[in-house]
């Protein structure tokens, strides 16, 4: 059975990014770039962004406690 893994779908006028499981630590921020060309929008390129200031985020502090079976 092969598995394709989708980094990004684009549906309509949004584009959502799949990261893979268990790749960032706990407690950091990171930053996404994006060369251009890695979305067309109706034949226009997508010019890109490579400030590491354009687009962060942050993960959360620290993960679920050990033994917990729901997450809010």
């Amino acid at each position: 059975m092969d598995f394709y893994f989708c980094r990004i779908i684009v549906h309509g006028n949004t584009a959502r990014v799949y990261l893979h499981n268990n790749q960032l630590d706990y407690g950091q921020t990171y930053y996404v770039t994006m060369g251009s060309g890695v979305l067309n929008l109706d034949g226009v390129p997508f010019e890109g962004f490579s400030s590491p200031c354009a687009w962060t985020f942050s993960t959360k502090a620290r993960g679920p406690a050990a033994g917990v079976s729901r997450l809010s």
